[in-house]
């Protein structure tokens, strides 16, 4: 964009001599009066140099150099004029209508000099503004997020949170358990799914007081079910890396779980295989640890990432829950439908039961079962439910 220029003048010969000079240095396009220029700006600009001859019929320069400024403000403007016309060509620059005037007969080093300055003026000024502009959108964003963060602070103290819980099927599409979702209830903005507050959860080191606020509220809610005899098999709850490297953790765990009379039979505890990289040997005691309290493991969001059937023999887990975008992708015969084949075969003979996550429809159910899968979940049996939906829920799944 800065090597565009247009030349407007009504002297055929004066348009092809600038050609001729500049076409090498410059894209040079050319009008031969004030409004096929404006019509040449409004087709092919922005152009980052203007040139007009002040002498054309019906519109003169200055006026086309206004009309310029006008549809184009940020373009460098620069007037041909004769000596009978300086006075005109002054005050235009005086009002800002044109940068630089060139008096004619205009020599052409003269002419290239005053190109060469314009391309760099239009050049700078962009510079500094995207500058400008990059320096204020971090600003806003700085801004958003430091509100954002308030915010969310605010909500783990004021407990605007709220779990909902999606059932999981097993083949023969019976329930078989739940897992808990966390919802932010925001009284400004409404309710706030996941996707939006758990990045800025973990990027800001929340995610840890999100996670223990989810784990006190699953296993309060496993106590209230288990009171009035709902069988809800277990409640699986995200567990953050930061949750599983924090060394009082498992005392936590203990003491949550005390308080509302609840055991591991309860709960599974849902983690990333992100959450198995860098600290491999906290992690490790953490699931070992996990595993001493009856707690199930299932590894989250298989086949993304650095995920491999290979970490299968790694990772210490009893449920591999492979990730909505393999099964989006199946279909009869295709090759995501014999990877997930292998998925399930491969989990199977390391004594590790299959979770699809994201079944939609009825071919992927079908397929999921020919496939070997344990368990399913996804909207074609169920969204997730708040508390008095999945009770419902349950005693509906209870009904003969």
């Amino acid at each position: 964009m800065s090597d565009k220029i247009l030349f407007v003048d009504d002297e055929a010969l004066m348009l092809q001599g600038v050609e001729r000079l500049l076409h090498k240095r410059f894209r040079i396009n050319c009008a031969m009066s004030g409004e096929e220029g404006l019509a040449e700006i409004e087709r092919n600009g922005p152009y980052c140099v203007v040139i007009s001859d002040m002498k054309m019929p019906k519109m003169d320069g200055v006026q086309f150099l206004k009309r310029v400024k006008q549809q184009e403000p940020e373009t460098i403007r620069i007037l041909l004029t004769g000596h009978a016309d300086l006075a005109s060509a002054i005050e235009a620059v005086n009002q800002g209508s044109v940068f630089r005037f060139l008096t004619k007969p205009c020599p052409p080093e003269e002419l290239c000099e005053a190109i060469n300055w314009a391309a760099k003026e239009y050049s700078r000024v962009h510079h500094e503004k995207r500058i400008l502009n990059e320096s204020y959108d971090r600003q806003i964003r700085e801004a958003e997020l430091t509100q954002n963060l308030v915010a969310l602070r605010a909500a783990i103290v004021a407990d605007e949170f709220e779990m909902y819980y999606q059932p999981l099927v097993n083949a023969e599409g019976r329930f078989s358990s739940f897992e808990a979702l966390m919802r932010w209830n925001s009284p400004s903005r409404g309710r706030i799914g996941p996707s939006e507050f758990v990045p800025l959860a973990e990027a800001s080191g929340l995610i840890a007081e999100l996670g223990h606020l989810a784990l006190n509220k699953v296993c309060v809610q496993a106590a209230q079910w288990l009171r009035v005899g709902l069988p809800f098999g277990r409640l699986a709850v995200n567990i953050s890396p930061l949750q599983l490297e924090e060394a009082t953790f498992p005392d936590t765990l203990d003491a949550t779980m005390k308080q509302e009379g609840v055991d591991g039979n309860c709960l599974c505890a849902e983690i990333t295989e992100s959450a198995c990289l860098g600290c491999e040997t906290v992690v490790a005691q953490r699931l070992k640890q996990l595993a001493q309290r009856n707690i199930l493991i299932a590894l989250d969001d298989f086949g993304v990432g650095h995920s491999s059937l290979g970490r299968l023999q790694e990772i210490n887990c009893d449920v591999v829950k492979i990730d909505r975008a393999f099964v989006m992708r199946l279909e009869e015969g295709s090759a995501g439908y014999h990877v997930v084949a292998a998925i399930i075969s491969m989990a199977h003979s390391l004594g590790i039961s299959v979770v699809a996550e994201g079944v939609e429809t009825a071919e992927q159910c079908r397929l999921l079962r020919e496939a070997g899968i344990d368990k399913m979940q996804g909207y074609y049996f169920s969204m997730p439910l708040k508390v008095s939906e999945a009770e419902a829920y349950l005693r509906l799944s209870r009904s003969p």
